[in-house]
């Protein structure tokens, strides 16, 4: 193994990051793709709008520029790459770095879904049947929640209370006493149309535990199936609740007004249809009140761990989807939302600094966690070790270190948490990246580079783009022209 004094650049012998390639080869160029480029071509300009329309002319927080900027290097070998080669026919790719974000890019948001939910699946998740109870909130509680983070945590939990009360009330109705919920919820920040809403899926099972009479186990005790009556009552008493405690804890919602607030505002903002009616269509096991609103009619069997993966791969998907977008002939994208609009409309037709907009309040502030456990499930519950599933044999990645002496030392490092990337592609796809595409060999890193004059100097010698495409420089905006 040969590193240089930094640490940035790293080799398994001298120049295996310099060879030449296979004849033909291109990297994969991410800048290619529609999000890509109305990042590159409008953020400049986005990001100029915004110091301008800001009240005290600091723009938009430090997290959502660096949201944004992060995203543009994502997967861009000029950036830094990483060399693999096929031990069997010698086949040779490079592999850019990702920017490891959770708002905008929807690569990184995609990895950290598939990596959630197979963590919860085969480690968290108890094998009993469960419910997804999903709670939305009216857009002015909405707008609260964004511009004060720390009240998302106080909603979650009022809710979370009143449910666990209904099931420890329905299991002393059975005779068990003592009953012990557990909860799991993701937080989404966004909806269907790319606007600001803030909502809890929330992936409960359908029943209580209590512990065994020796304490070395523990019994789950399953609930009957909720009534709709059952979810009125749980939606009414939880609005109650959280308008109460919004009105003691906010004065005035609108005294520390920013750019991002306004975009905020802005993304709450629907145009209303003429065929929309006030009341929305009833369903089984949901429940609407005054802007508040309870589902409840998601069930997952018991045994249908690839189904409760699927849910929860959905409630920790991110805010936009590559596939849905697509570039007009005039330059403009279209965005092809799940569900049509109430007034028919299944598409969004934006230009690239209305897409900015829209995406600037759906990214999460830092330190926001978008998963959090209570109940029994909680890292810290007692009866947490007696409810989860066995975790699975802990995956080792083996790292093959050269001596002075050519002899080849193997160290192994584990992570319980995180599934790899390879893993998580074979396991939803069924492709093995790690298998050549030429003869199927496996392949192996033979270069790690992260020094920038490293990088240019490599990628200059082996004719490949050692810049990545520069931002367009911020214009302003349309002038009006008069001829006289």
């Amino acid at each position: 193994m040969h590193l240089d004094e930094e640490g940035q650049a790293w080799e398994r012998r001298p120049g295996a990051a310099s060879l030449p390639l296979p004849a033909g080869y291109m990297p994969r160029s991410p800048e290619g793709t529609v999000l890509h480029r109305v990042v590159r071509e409008c953020l400049p300009s986005f990001l100029a709008e915004a110091r301008e329309r800001s009240e005290h002319g600091f723009g938009l927080p430090r997290f959502v520029e660096e949201e944004f900027s992060r995203y543009i290097d994502c997967g861009v070998i000029a950036r830094g790459f990483m060399r693999v080669r096929c031990g069997a026919c010698g086949d040779e790719i490079f592999v850019g770095f990702s920017c490891k974000r959770r708002g905008v890019c929807p690569s990184c948001t995609s990895r950290r879904a598939l990596d959630a939910a197979a963590h919860l699946v085969s480690a968290v998740l108890p094998v009993a049947p469960m419910r997804q109870w999903v709670l939305t909130v009216p857009k002015r509680v909405r707008w609260m929640l964004a511009r004060r983070p720390h009240l998302v945590s106080r909603c979650l939990a009022i809710f979370l209370r009143a449910l666990s009360t209904h099931q420890r009330q329905r299991a002393s109705a059975m005779g068990v006493n003592d009953g012990r919920s557990g909860f799991v919820t993701f937080v989404q920040r966004f909806s269907s149309a790319l606007q600001m809403n803030i909502h809890f899926h929330v992936v409960v099972p359908d029943g209580v535990f209590t512990a065994t009479d020796d304490g070395g186990g523990a019994a789950f005790h399953r609930l009957p199936n909720p009534s709709d009556d059952d979810v009125e009552k749980l939606l009414r008493v939880t609005a109650a609740r959280i308008v109460r405690m919004l009105r003691k804890e906010v004065d005035d919602d609108g005294k520390d007004a920013d750019a991002l607030a306004a975009l905020e505002a802005a993304s709450l903002q629907t145009k209303p249809a003429s065929s929309m009616s006030n009341d929305p269509p009833k369903k089984r096991l949901s429940a609407f009140l005054e802007g508040f609103s309870l589902h409840a009619a998601t069930h997952i069997h018991e045994n249908d761990r690839l189904g409760l993966e699927r849910l929860c791969r959905y409630g920790a998907r991110g805010a936009i989807t590559l596939a849905r977008l697509a570039e007009l002939p005039d330059g403009r994208v279209s965005y092809h939302m799940k569900r049509p609009l109430p007034d028919g409309r299944t598409h969004l037709v934006l230009t690239g600094m209305e897409l900015l907009r829209k995406l600037a309040p759906l990214i999460p502030p830092p330190r926001f966690h978008l998963q959090r456990f209570h109940g029994v499930l909680a890292p810290n519950a007692k009866l947490r070790p007696l409810v989860v599933p066995v975790p699975p044999p802990v995956s080792t990645v083996a790292i093959v270190e050269e001596t002075i002496f050519d002899t080849p030392v193997v160290k192994t490092t584990s992570s319980p948490y995180r599934m790899d990337w390879a893993a998580a592609l074979k396991k939803v796809w069924g492709f093995d990246v790690l298998a050549c595409g030429r003869c199927g060999g496996r392949l192996r890193i033979v270069a790690f580079i992260e020094k920038p004059s490293v990088v240019k100097a490599i990628l200059d010698h082996l004719g490949l783009p050692s810049t990545s495409l520069p931002l367009t420089k911020a214009t302003g905006p349309p002038q009006l022209v008069l001829d006289w």
